[in-house]
């Protein structure tokens, strides 16, 4: 894929001590990169080597997934809808085959899903999360979302554990320090990423021009930040950039395209309007849980990426969210199998 290049090339250049290495955009790269200098200049293997690495960790990523559901249920059964639902998917199993940092994405949040769902976490199961996020982080630029997912399970944790109880002085010193955080995170992600290309063209799905809403040019300096780029747009035509925005919401959760087949879409409806079906009832059903937290955290961040950057033409961006997706929807269909074939009084 055109990112393999990428990648490879960052790589070459951490072997030719190039500075193209040290790039601002490349760094958040760099667990990936080091990966692929470890394998191809390192070991001297071949790309294929990467490849079987990439297999082999989604295969234990795999064991752990059935660990994590058994973990949140304790039943062995919904563990293993939920394995039935990954593997079955191919849009999940195509990406261990690529030089590209899907893979080991996946594989790390499940790893992150089955720390936060242990009942008792020992230091060494604290230690391995805090090393798996710090990987996270420098895997690719929305492994921060697993930083924030994962923060977001501690408070529920703490809350659940030790009956936290959040008053209005603490959530107001929290906001205070968290939101400018999270507004200088953002602001230095859109400067890197910046998505006022696809804006400005109106581009409902990144990679095709097929559709997309008519955005007129606004004016701005040219030293203006992405954001207040972003601010003139939206504020001068709410209604064009809301239709961009829900028609980006519908293409990144409907998973369609224009350009798929006709048998190709309906698959994709065929499968997934009973998996989201199953999986907003599972939602419901798993109330109370640390790791619920986490999955809709890192669900809302992800979408809201989408949303804001474009929708990527092959359904890259949403494939990340399968893992929760299937553990809530195997939640869901085993809890309505439960509540059809109970006995009647």
């Amino acid at each position: 894929m055109f990112d393999s290049h990428r990648y490879l090339a960052y790589a070459a250049a951490l072997e030719t001590e190039s500075s193209y290495w040290y790039q601002a955009e490349n760094i958040l790269y760099s667990g990936y990169t080091l990966i692929l200098y470890l394998f191809l200049y390192l070991l001297h293997l071949p790309v294929g080597a990467v490849i079987v690495a990439q297999i082999a960790c989604s295969g234990v990523a795999l064991i752990y997934l059935y660990r994590t559901v058994l973990n949140i249920t304790g039943c062995s059964h919904t563990a293993l809808i939920c394995l039935l639902l990954y593997i079955v998917w191919p849009e999940i199993q195509q990406w261990n085959f690529y030089i590209h940092t899907e893979s080991l994405y996946f594989s790390v949040t499940i790893f992150l899903l089955y720390g936060i769902s242990k009942p008792h976490k020992s230091v060494y199961d604290i230690t391995a999360i805090l090393l798996i996020l710090l990987f996270a982080l420098f895997l690719r630029p929305n492994g921060f979302f697993l930083l924030l997912g994962a923060s977001a399970s501690a408070i529920s944790y703490l809350h659940q554990r030790y009956s936290f109880k959040f008053r209005a002085k603490s959530i107001i010193l929290v906001a205070v320090v968290i939101v400018p955080l999270l507004v200088f995170v953002a602001n230095n992600a859109l400067e890197i990423y910046s998505p006022i290309q696809y804006v400005a063209q109106g581009q409902v799905i990144q990679g095709y021009d097929g559709l997309h809403v008519n955005i007129a040019p606004v004016m701005s300096g040219i030293h203006n930040s992405v954001i207040k780029q972003l601010w003139r747009i939206i504020t001068s035509q709410p209604l064009a950039y809301t239709k961009l925005l829900l028609l980006r919401f519908i293409f990144f959760w409907g998973q369609v395209r224009p350009y798929y087949s006709a048998i190709h879409n309906c698959a994709i409806l065929l499968y997934f309007i009973p998996v989201y079906g199953a999986a907003l009832y599972g939602m419901k059903r798993l109330s109370q849980h640390p790791v619920k937290a986490f999955m809709l955290v890192v669900t809302i961040l992800q979408t809201t990426m989408s949303l804001v950057i474009a929708v990527d033409w092959d359904n890259r961006f949403i494939v990340p969210l399968m893992p929760f997706i299937f553990i809530f929807a195997a939640i869901g269909f085993h809890s309505l199998y439960a509540k059809f074939n109970a006995p009647k009084p």
